[in-house]
């Protein structure tokens, strides 16, 4: 067991906020306390998930790490420090691709098992133009010609094959994140994560009923959604939508002539469904920024939902032309932001049609009130995911080694953070 803990600092910059907090992980019982954070707003810096003020983005970093270190009463260590990111065409792809055995008596080894993985990462990443891999997660084995082996080392082969889902991104998208932190030196250490697959391990435990019987897990962001589907405890698909909350606002905005903050307040604060319980007819807009507006109740909910549901059908027609929403026997976990939204949480139901629920943060007693909300899942999920896996760090000092996370029933699904290309040089583990 590990006796000693390490400090641990989690970056998120999202659309509508930008969030450090920093945390002491212990390897002993995969617990965290957070020692101190901030929230400022992303003020612009950051549309639909990507840099849109490359300088403005640089000063809130400055600010939130600043603040949190501040609060925290605590330095970060350099090589524990981590970003969440979204946007940026990420997505999925499945591949495989086999090593030979040509060890003693053909016997698997943990390194034929890495060799496998890293051909199959690096096929994917040669084959898309300008993509880089952020994680990949081990869908299954096949040795020689048996299928779905959940463990190949000490098994005897003479070929052994690796089924993995890789998370991809777009390489010039992505550079302008790692160029903050290149300013702030701290280009050789940040790990960069998808934010998607750090919003699971904010609301679902490490092994869970969900993950083994199928789920899919939504965060709903301000200018991001992002999913992904477990089944049979493995990560099968994860994407991200360059599609949000503030979209809904700017269709409200355009279509009765508004200001932003105007068709946010509308937006955020949900009263118009309850006037359209009670039948009335119109919404009275008083604001010091314009005119007072009267705006019809129906139309005002046909702009709004007609931007939700069109979101949802996106990720549906995705679910069947996958065919995996039939495995989805625990349905949706829907979190972020937009699980606030009863509009949201309306729209989802009606169009996916499956057992539905709100995913809240796990871990409630070590989180403070400010942050525990669906809205923060995924910057929380990443100090779960890192924390959980805190005890590889030590022993392997930040190796490009596969770090195992998953432990299945029936099948074994496990993580592997491996790095960017050479010249991003972005995951050093």
């Amino acid at each position: 067991m590990f006796k000693r803990k390490k400090i641990v600092t989690c970056v998120e910059m999202g659309t509508s906020q930008t969030i450090a907090l920093i945390a002491s992980c212990s390897g002993d019982d995969e617990k965290f306390d957070i020692l101190g954070y901030s929230i400022v707003d992303t003020n612009q810096a950051v549309i639909k998930g990507e840099i849109a003020d490359s300088n403005k983005a640089l000063q809130l970093i400055e600010q939130v790490l600043k603040e949190a270190v501040r609060n925290a009463q605590t330095a970060i260590d350099p090589s524990y420090l981590f970003l969440n990111i979204s946007a940026c065409e990420i997505a999925s792809e499945k591949s495989s691709a086999h090593a030979i055995i040509k060890g003693d008596n053909h016997i698997v080894t943990e390194k034929d098992v890495n060799d496998a993985i890293l051909i199959a990462r690096e096929s994917n990443s040669k084959l898309l133009t300008a993509k880089v891999s952020l994680q990949v997660f081990e869908n299954f084995f096949m040795i020689d010609d048996r299928n779905h082996v959940k463990d190949p080392i000490g098994e005897v082969a003479h070929k052994l094959t690796a089924v993995i889902c890789n998370i991809l991104g777009n390489e010039t998208k992505i550079e302008p994140f790692l160029k903050i932190f290149q300013s702030l030196d701290f280009d050789n250490n940040c790990l960069m994560l998808f934010s998607g697959i750090s919003s699971s391990w904010g609301v679902l435990p490490e092994i869970s009923d969900d993950k083994e019987n199928g789920v899919v897990v939504i965060d709903y962001g301000a200018g991001t959604v992002e999913y992904t589907v477990f089944y049979k405890g493995m990560v099968i698909y994860s994407k991200a939508l360059s599609v949000g909350i503030d979209h809904i606002i700017n269709d409200v905005k355009i279509a009765f002539d508004l200001s932003f903050s105007v068709a946010k307040e509308i937006v955020d604060n949900g009263k118009y469904l309850e006037m359209l319980k009670r039948g009335e007819v119109f919404y009275e807009v008083h604001s010091k920024e314009q005119k007072a507006k009267r705006i019809q109740l129906e139309e005002l909910a046909k702009v709004i939902n007609l931007r939700v549901h069109e979101t949802f059908h996106i990720i549906n027609d995705e679910l069947l032309s996958l065919n995996i929403k039939g495995v989805l026997d625990n349905g949706v976990v829907l979190t972020g932001g937009g699980a606030l939204q009863p509009t949201v949480e309306n729209g989802c139901r009606e169009v996916l049609d499956l057992p539905q629920r709100i995913g809240r943060p796990l871990n409630r007693n070590n989180i403070p009130d400010e942050l525990y909300s669906p809205r923060n899942s995924s910057i929380l999920g990443l100090l779960n995911l890192i924390c959980a896996n805190h005890k590889h760090f030590l022993e392997q000092e930040r190796q490009n080694i596969l770090i195992r996370v998953i432990h299945g029933v029936d099948y074994v699904a496990k993580s592997m953070f491996e790095g960017f290309k050479e010249k991003l040089k972005a995951f050093k583990i």
